[in-house]
């Protein structure tokens, strides 16, 4: 992109005129123009002040190192993924803290750290992470060129005010929002022809077992203990509609974890039996995610829904580390105390 568009679009952005600019400046809006239009270029001396006023820094005006900087934003990344998958993830949140500061145009590591916040706002101190979230969310709403960044953004915020009770701040924050009934998914369909068109189709069946899945894991908490297994396995009987041939692939986690939370639930009016049981049956879908995963063999879905599809264990994005300390935090809850034993047995047979 060059100078002139940059400009034009980071004023876009920032939502000022070509008059706002030219007074922030010092100069004629005619020259705001000629900049814009590539007609003429800023004198050296203008670019930190226009840095300053649109939260960039000069490089990224000029397009200098834009390679180099792009190795060194996906090794900081690296360094985080790393942290994460150790479960360290105050190191993490340090950690992208710090490199924002040295890269405050990579809405990239912006993006990563608002979601690192999101993740220890369940586990620190809530008013704080909130109040960051708050912050880091609004500067990318108000500065970021990349929808995706800004959307994710707009998401954490309306979640945040909901937790505050602040609904009518999130309504104002969902007309930021493109009308679902016009996404790309809703469309893409229609663009399509032959087996590119069934594939899209078939895909929505994903999109709905997603949409299921958070309503049941929103609403089993208004159940009573030991009652809220049942109400969540209805998310089984949707996957057994969609797999009938229990080919799921991914989704093998997706019922480990039910499962786990089935166990739970029992433990808690202490139904031991129960609670065992479905304990072994997270441990035993785990362990066929693991295997498909570990394999690396593309899954040819033979049921009628999703026949279509390939699903590809090198796309899936959760790493066996993560998965065992989510499960070992689970187990460490103390509903779980007065069988421990019998759990941690079941637990050695996790790959």
């Amino acid at each position: 992109m060059n100078l002139g568009l940059k400009i034009k679009e980071l004023r876009k952005v920032k939502k000022i005129t070509q008059q706002d600019l030219a007074n922030m400046l010092g100069v004629s809006y005619q020259a705001i123009s000629r900049w814009e239009n590539n007609i003429t270029s800023p004198d050296i001396s203008a670019l930190p002040v226009l840095a300053n006023i649109f939260n960039v820094t000069v490089d990224y005006l000029l397009d200098v190192n834009v390679s180099k900087n792009d190795e060194i934003i996906k090794d900081i990344y690296n360094q985080y993924w790393n942290l994460t998958v150790e479960n360290k993830w105050n190191d993490a949140k340090n950690l992208l803290e710090e490199k924002v500061l040295l890269y405050p145009n990579s809405y990239f590591l912006k993006n990563e750290l608002l979601h690192t916040y999101y993740s220890l706002l369940m586990s620190e101190d809530e008013v704080t992470y909130q109040n960051k979230i708050i912050c880091l969310a609004e500067e990318i709403i108000a500065n970021c060129l990349v929808d995706e960044y800004k959307f994710s953004a707009i998401e954490s915020l309306i979640l945040v005010y909901a937790n505050q009770n602040k609904h009518e701040k999130g309504k104002e924050l969902l007309e930021l929002l493109p009308d679902k009934s016009y996404s790309w998914d809703t469309l893409r369909e229609y663009t399509l022809t032959g087996i590119e068109k069934d594939i899209a189709i078939q895909e929505r069946a994903f999109e709905i077992l997603d949409s299921f899945e958070h309503v049941l894991y929103h609403l089993m908490f208004k159940k009573e203990a030991g009652l809220r297994a049942k109400f969540i396995l209805k998310y089984k009987e949707l996957l057994d509609i969609i797999f009938d041939n229990n080919d799921y692939g991914a989704y093998n986690y997706q019922l480990a974890f039910i499962y786990l939370q089935c166990a739970k639930d029992y433990a808690q009016v202490v139904n031991k039996e129960e609670a065992l049981k479905y304990f072994n049956l997270s441990v035993k879908h785990l362990n066929e995610y693991f295997t498909l995963k570990d394999n690396e063999t593309v899954i040819k879905h033979t049921s009628f829904l999703v026949n279509k599809i390939e699903d590809d264990p090198h796309n899936w994005p959760l790493d066996k580390t993560v998965m065992h300390n989510d499960w070992l935090r689970t187990i460490n809850d103390q509903v779980f105390d007065f069988m421990k034993d019998e759990i941690m047995e079941i637990y050695k047979l996790l790959k």
